[in-house]
């Protein structure tokens, strides 16, 4: 029976989701049939069955969306729209590191057309003239062939750009918006099972209205990096820093809980752990010392409700993952892409507001589905517990 309800549920909402796209108008279009919509929702494809750095959004170079390439779609990438090098005889001017220092990008920078489409080449967004992005000529020292996939199949990382730089950060925030609309985008993950999510980009009244008075919404408020960041028609706007909002984070140690307030990153690239970035010379310097890998992990709104925990090990077979000598500027934690299984995550780039909608069970989605179809294409998943 449970079976029946979540085919048919699903079923239901993937029709929702073709008559919204015909209803927002997303068919084949040049560059200069384009008129400023309040948003454009772009399909995230699923391509694994495991982690969720198999998220991929495609890009084209060309106007016609033509030879669009896969690009992982990983919100805590850094400041950039990462591409392959089409010239590695250009000298590197400028290098990035992921992580833990591993691995090093080297890149230029270079104005391109850019286009976000779907898998088979249909345009959804305008065409965003010399954008800049960073052409990798290098990873680790090593020389990047042109035009040549990486080993996991995309050509690299496509950062939610919140912490860019005024000459480099991603297409997201450079796309023309019709009047009315916030900058800002929601992220909607299909999950493992359904294999295409919706990245709606722009935010309209209804849209922020929606997701704010939703069942169980919890807001939370995102740091500004006091950057300034390419924003639509090549004017700037404000960046934000990689730990987007501060939540506070609780582990099991050998002498008990313990919890900090950190700032964290809401990535849909952070794999199956949940990792605190922690310093020797903070206050307390000692702070998780003694956890424990397969112990219990809790994130939650300072002194209020929870926003994921488990305990044991992650839904994804992750653990607990402590890794220290990190200047106390960078303290920060990593929920995992599992969150993004659970939540819809919308990002108000203008009120500075992260809202996340946790994702109800097929029997209780009645209550939000017909105020979400009006205002923007959700893809359904069931939440696990």
């Amino acid at each position: 029976m449970a079976r029946r309800v979540a085919l048919c549920y699903r079923t239901e909402m993937g029709n929702a989701i073709r008559g919204m796209a015909l209803a927002m108008g997303m068919t084949v279009a040049t560059a200069s049939a384009w008129a400023q919509e309040a948003s454009y929702t772009v399909p995230i494809y699923v391509t694994g069955n495991h982690t969720p750095t198999n998220y991929q959004i495609y890009v084209s170079q060309n106007a016609d969306g033509s030879n669009a390439v896969p690009y992982l779609f990983d919100t805590g990438s850094p400041n950039m729209f990462t591409v392959q090098g089409t010239n590695t005889g250009i000298t590197p001017t400028d290098s990035f590191a992921f992580g833990d220092g591993n691995p090093v990008y080297s890149y230029y920078v270079q104005g391109q057309n850019l286009t976000l489409t779907t898998k088979t080449s249909t345009p959804i967004t305008p065409v965003v003239s010399n954008f800049n992005t960073a052409m990798v000529v290098q990873i680790n020292g090593n020389e990047v062939p042109s035009n040549v996939p990486l080993a996991d199949g995309t050509y690299g990382d496509f950062g939610a750009g919140f912490y860019g730089t005024s000459t480099l950060s991603t297409l997201l925030t450079a796309i023309p918006l019709g009047s009315g609309s916030h900058l800002g985008y929601v992220v909607n993950v299909a999950g493992i099972s359904s294999g295409t999510g919706s990245l709606t980009i722009g935010l309209t009244p209804e849209t922020i209205s929606t997701l704010t008075n939703a069942p169980g919404a919890i807001q939370l408020h995102m740091n500004h990096s006091n950057d300034q960041i390419q924003g639509p028609d090549g004017r700037l706007i404000t960046g934000y820093l990689k730990g987007v909002a501060v939540t506070s984070v609780t582990v099991q140690t050998s002498s008990g809980p313990a919890s900090q307030d950190l700032a964290t990153v809401f990535d849909t690239g952070g794999g199956p752990n949940g990792v605190i970035y922690y310093g020797n010379n903070s206050n307390p310097p000692d702070a998780f010392a003694g956890y424990l890998p397969n112990g219990s992990f809790t994130l939650s709104v300072p002194g209020g409700e929870t926003i994921e925990s488990w305990s044991g090990s992650s839904p994804w077979g992750g653990s607990v993952a402590v890794i220290g000598n990190q200047a106390p500027s960078e303290n920060r934690v990593n929920s995992g892409g599992y969150l993004f299984e659970n939540y819809i995550v919308m990002y108000d780039l203008e009120s500075a507001v992260l809202t996340l909608v946790p994702v109800p069970e097929p029997s209780t989605w009645a209550l939000l589905a017909c105020a979400l179809l009006v205002v923007l294409p959700v893809a359904s998943r069931r939440k696990r517990r």
